[in-house]
């Protein structure tokens, strides 16, 4: 399981362009992270933390319970600023799919329910966009962590 430093950071039109959905819409500077789950609650709050802790606050979390028979919204509703999208079981890229069509932010971070972000991970991902506006991803470092929690070597 990935921990992610500078997480892939999608902008502009690249969240959303093609998809049908109206970019219009979308915040200035919010950035929408997406956590796709099914039956990965064990996991799933070790991620919203993660998203929780970053340094850049213009965030927005969006589960998609994918079908999930565990106690996959069960986690995700114990945090009241998680918008919670539950769906009969139909894939990891329909779920991202529906959580993009849910947010309202003008970035995108996917992250996998069995993933952590690193503080900065926002942050960077914001100012590598900023600096270099004609872009429209970003993506960063990362490092393998254990069911434990702790880093080992690549």
């Amino acid at each position: 399981m990935p921990e992610v430093s500078g997480t892939d950071l999608v902008t502009g039109a690249g969240a959303g362009a093609g998809t049908g959905i109206n970019t219009s819409t979308r915040r200035q500077g919010l950035v929408t992270v997406v956590i796709p789950c099914y039956n990965q609650a064990g996991y799933l709050g070790e991620a919203i933390e993660s998203v929780r802790a970053q340094t850049y606050r213009g965030f927005e979390i969006v589960v998609v319970d994918d079908g999930s028979t565990d106690a996959t919204a069960e986690v995700a509703g114990s945090y009241p600023e998680v918008r919670l999208l539950r769906q009969r079981n139909a894939g990891l890229s329909a779920a991202r799919n529906a959580g993009l069509e849910l947010g309202r932010g003008n970035y995108l971070v996917f992250l996998d329910a069995d993933d952590r972000l690193l503080p900065n991970a926002l942050s960077d991902g914001f100012e590598s966009l900023t600096r270099r506006p004609e872009a429209a991803y970003t993506s960063g470092h990362f490092r393998y962590i254990r069911a434990d929690g702790s880093t080992q070597q690549e």
